[in-house]
């Protein structure tokens, strides 16, 4: 496969950005689905699938509204799904926050139909957004049964790394578990999350280092918040990775002050910035080769 051949994975909306932010994001099945098939028209390969509850627009944890969104998806285009395996915080029948048992978690193995790809996130960490803080437990026991669950189902896997010690963790699990060096998991390196790695030049280049040295056959993207999202995609382009990631999940404005209408927006921006770097984007078919799905 060319090296200069670029992902596209949109993150429409992800666990934690609040509905009150944008009057633009898609909180609704219908939405959701329609913003993906937009920017698969676009050009993103993945989408990154968080559900919400329709009636709140708040996060929700049910695997129905998981099982809807995947079978939606996969009738109206051929883009990858991959299911964000940390669900997110939600507010159940008393009005309370909290996060999803690791229980439920587990239950995205299942998700009917199969979705392509789920996110591992490898390290517990105090995770703050929207002034709240929850510690986001993601021991190895848990994630063992999750990366089990995935090589048995022929699902693929993208880890997600908030810190260098997560980077570490998961090379760990790889010498409990040898099939994760025979088929190395995408890399996620995930940038200013308040309790995680902050979004800077000089953290990016150590992590994709590190990365390089325990898991050399691993491709990988950046991830980044807010202001940060734009910059640090294009540090990862030209620093070499096989993937880029936008949408509402990770950025609200398409440029200073200027909300984005639309996740179409936000890829096509990244689109230009790939173009502009002398990088191709890579079909569907592309994007599958180069992740090695089954």
């Amino acid at each position: 496969m060319d090296d200069d051949k670029v992902i596209v994975c949109v993150a429409p909306i992800g666990s934690v950005t609040a509905p009150w932010k944008s009057p633009y994001l898609p909180l609704t099945p219908d939405d959701f689905v329609k913003e993906t098939v937009r920017c698969y028209e676009a050009g993103a390969s993945i989408v990154h699938i968080h559900a919400r509850d329709p009636k709140t627009g708040l996060t929700s944890p049910d695997m129905e509204s998981y099982n809807h969104l995947v079978k939606r998806i996969k009738e109206e285009c051929d883009i990858i799904t991959q299911i964000g395996g940390g669900l997110g915080p939600y507010v159940d029948s008393n009005g309370t926050l909290k996060l999803p048992s690791l229980e439920q978690r587990l239950k995205i193995l299942d998700i009917d139909p199969k979705p392509d790809m789920v996110t591992v996130n490898l390290g517990t960490f105090d995770f703050t957004a929207e002034g709240v803080t929850m510690t986001f437990p993601n021991p190895p026991d848990f994630n063992k049964k999750l990366i089990e669950g995935a090589f048995k189902r022929k699902i693929g896997l993208e880890f997600e790394i908030y810190d260098v010690s997560h980077l570490y963790n998961a090379y760990y699990l790889s010498e409990e578990i040898p099939e994760i060096r025979r088929n190395p998991p995408h890399m996620s390196y995930v940038f200013g999350i308040r309790g995680g790695q902050p979004a800077t030049a000089k953290q990016m280049i150590h992590i994709v280092e590190e990365g390089g040295k325990l898991f050399p056959n691993a491709g990988w993207q950046p991830v980044a918040i807010g202001r940060n999202c734009f910059p640090l995609q294009t540090l990862g382009l030209i620093l070499g990775c096989d993937c880029v990631r936008v949408g509402m999940e990770d950025v609200l404005h398409v440029s200073k002050g200027v909300l984005a209408k639309s996740n179409v927006e936000l890829v096509e921006k990244i689109i230009r910035i790939i173009r502009e770097l002398g990088r191709e984007v890579a079909s569907v078919d592309e994007a599958r080769e180069i992740l090695q799905l089954r």
